[in-house]
């Protein structure tokens, strides 16, 4: 089964189809949906392996994935960076003021906006932007599939869904899909809406990832 799978995706990959995704590239998709832009697809590097692959369920808004992925991409850089942009306020100001109890006789509107707005422009901005300075490779259907080719969609979706034996209990029976591409990356990014795990593909994805130790990481919407 597993031999299979790695077969199929090796098919792919020597026919360029497994693509590699920068993380601006996903978030500009999801921030304005428009029709698949070829000339995106054609940019994209042929890879044999990415850092992150993204599971995500097509009845999501493209709004509520952005801020998902917006909160697992940028969130601890948001916090650090207006940390660290409030300090150096607080520092210029008492080395403007000439002390600490100097600072009080400064102008109110001059310490809420060094203090306060400052802060708070450089955690939106870093938590809407910083993934520009990202450098992870991300493996995302919407950007990596060849939208606008039917032939060339089919065949890299042969790698990432591999047929296999019907398993069979006493009570049940079902048709299990193996997601080649999930074992062809380091780690696997989940982002959950409210009906996700009510599909059964999901469990898979999850399944596969955990049995070749990959890490989940799991982002509600």
């Amino acid at each position: 089964m597993q031999s299979l799978c790695m077969k199929r995706a090796s098919l792919v990959q020597d026919q360029g189809l497994f693509k590699a995704a920068k993380a601006w590239q996903v978030l500009s998709t999801l921030a304005w949906p428009r029709s698949f832009d070829l000339e995106v697809y054609s940019t994209l590097p042929t890879v044999g392996m990415v850092d992150i692959f993204i599971s995500h369920s097509w009845s999501c808004p493209s709004w509520m994935k952005f801020l998902a992925m917006c909160q697992y991409l940028n969130l601890d850089f948001a916090i650090k960076a207006s940390g660290l942009t409030c300090s150096l306020a607080i520092t210029l100001l008492v080395f403007r003021a000439g002390g600490l109890s100097a600072v009080s006789q400064a102008s109110q509107g001059w310490l809420y906006g060094s203090v306060v707005c400052g802060p708070i422009a450089v955690f939106l901005g870093t938590y809407f932007l910083g993934h520009t300075w990202r450098h992870e490779s991300f493996w995302f259907d919407r950007v990596c599939v060849n939208q606008a080719e039917l032939g060339e969609k089919a065949r890299t979706l042969q790698g990432f869904e591999t047929a296999v034996n019907v398993v069979c209990t006493l009570w049940w029976q079902m048709l299990t899909w193996i997601p080649a591409f999930v074992a062809h990356s380091q780690h696997m990014l989940v982002i959950l809406d409210s009906s996700y795990f009510e599909r059964l593909w999901c469990n898979y994805e999850v399944a596969v990832a955990a049995k070749t130790a990959k890490m989940v990481h799991l982002v509600p919407v």
